[in-house]
């Protein structure tokens, strides 16, 4: 919806709930891109989408460590709203 719409969702996520909610809604962004992907006759976009889907289940791996969830998931729109 535009960098302040994504960059405000990324600021309202809690700083210190990296795992739980947060891996919670990096799974739901999984399956949801997963799901688009299988359903998509157009092979372009269906690369587009599972390039999507692994930047996603990058992102959700560094949320394992020790990091700033507001600053990944920043990043993660950004790169998700160049592909898409």
């Amino acid at each position: 919806a535009g960098p302040v719409a994504r960059f405000e969702r990324s600021l309202k996520q809690a700083p210190w709930s990296a795992r739980g909610g947060f891996t919670d809604l990096l799974d739901a962004l999984g399956s949801e891109l997963a799901g688009r992907a299988r359903d998509s006759d157009d092979p372009a976009a269906a690369r587009q989408l599972v390039v999507a889907l692994e930047k996603v289940q990058a992102a959700r791996a560094e949320a394992q460590g020790n990091v700033n969830p507001q600053l990944l998931l920043a990043g993660l729109t950004e790169e998700l709203a160049e592909l898409l």
